[in-house]
C-alpha cells in the first residue's frame, strides 16, 4: 500500500473544477487544494503520512529522496515538463494527466504511454519539450529507466458559448437568431 503521499499545488479549489477533481466541491470551493486533499486522504486512511506543501514545481533535483512512483497532475507545461523529467532521470515510474477542462465523459479517458499523445495539447508540449529541450529523441521511458504514462481524456471538448450554454467543439456556432 501507499505510505506517505506529498501534496504539492499551489492552487485552491474553484467551481470550474468540480467537473474533473473529486474533492473539488461546492463546500470546499475557495479552499487549498492540499488541505482538501489531505483531509480526504485522513477519511480514507487515517495512518497515512501526508505532507504537503503549497506551491509549484519549477525545478526537480536531487535523488528522489526514496520516491517510489508519481502522479502528476500539473496543467502548466514547463512545471510538467520539468517533474517528467525529473522522474525519468531518476528513474522513477511516473502518472501524468493531461487536460481535462471542458471534458465531461469519465468513460473515455485513456492510459498510454506519452509517446503515443495524440488529442491533448498540454501532453503535446511537454513531448515537444522533452524532445527539443532536453534531448530525448524517441521515448521518453528509455532515459534513466523511468517510464511516462499518460491518462487522456478523448470525448469531445465542450466549450462555454458567449451566452454561457455549452456547445461541442466544432458544432456550427453560424446560428440564425429568432
Amino acid at each position: 500500500g501507499i505510505g506517505n503521499i506529498i501534496l504539492v499545488d499551489l492552487d485552491d479549489v474553484c467551481i470550474s473544477n468540480t467537473n474533473r477533481q473529486l474533492h473539488a466541491t461546492s463546500t470546499n470551493v475557495g479552499k487549498m487544494k492540499i488541505d482538501v486533499m489531505r483531509g480526504r486522504m485522513l477519511d480514507i486512511n487515517p495512518s497515512c503520512q501526508r505532507d504537503g506543501a503549497p506551491g509549484i514545481v519549477r525545478d526537480v533535483g536531487g535523488g528522489g529522496g526514496g520516491l517510489t512512483a508519481c502522479v502528476d497532475a500539473i496543467d502548466g507545461t514547463r512545471e510538467k515538463t520539468a517533474l517528467l523529467l525529473a522522474c525519468v532521470r531518476m528513474g522513477v515510474p511516473v502518472v501524468t494527466c493531461g487536460g481535462a477542462a471542458g471534458r465531461r465523459d469519465p468513460t473515455k479517458v485513456v492510459v498510454d504511454d506519452l509517446t503515443r499523445v495524440s488529442e491533448d495539447r498540454l501532453l503535446f508540449k511537454c513531448r515537444k519539450s522533452l524532445r527539443q529541450d532536453h534531448g530525448f529523441a524517441g521515448v521518453p521511458s528509455t532515459r534513466g529507466g523511468g517510464r511516462v504514462v499518460e491518462m487522456i481524456a478523448l470525448d469531445e471538448l465542450v466549450v462555454p458559448k458567449k451566452q454561457g450554454n455549452a456547445r461541442r467543439l466544432g458544432e456550427n456556432t453560424n446560428e440564425k437568431s429568432s
